[in-house]
């Protein structure tokens, strides 16, 4: 049976979005891991993976790019830009990563080097500045002129 997917604009696996702004929607929210311990970040603190899904039409549709928002409180800074993209304003009461899920907002993807120390291995994967994240009202981000 013949597909008429045109697989040509179709990313390959590993293949990372190409440096840009991007809509997406949040497609999932991760605070746990599959035994149920909380998500521990590369400092050992506490940390939510938001996994976002390109809406925008063309090669990267529906693409997985993820946010890791740290929850030790002096790098909340990621985990807010996140909520007030979407609209959302927690006070003193706290706050639930969840309530931002199928929340939409802009992302500007951004690209670095990254070495694997296991590996040494150097590969490049993509990078979300904290001032890349926008709200819908907002408008996409762009990066400053040098």
């Amino acid at each position: 049976m013949l597909h008429t997917t045109d697989m040509s604009q179709v990313a390959d696996q590993g293949e990372v979005q190409d440096e840009g702004a991007y809509l997406v929607r949040v497609s999932q929210v991760q605070e746990t891991d599959d035994a149920g311990e909380a998500l521990k970040g590369s400092t050992g603190g506490e940390k939510v993976v938001f996994v976002l899904k390109i809406q925008d039409e063309g090669k990267w549709l529906g693409s997985v790019v993820k946010i890791h928002a740290s929850l030790q409180s002096h790098a909340l800074f990621n985990l807010k830009a996140i909520y007030s993209a979407c609209g959302y304003k927690p006070g003193a009461e706290g706050h639930d990563p969840q309530s931002v899920l199928d929340g939409e907002f802009y992302i500007y993807i951004k690209h670095k080097n990254y070495t694997d120390p296991n590996t040494n291995e150097t590969r490049v994967v993509t990078d979300i500045p904290t001032w890349g994240i926008k709200s819908l009202s907002a408008g996409p981000a762009q990066p400053r002129s040098k």
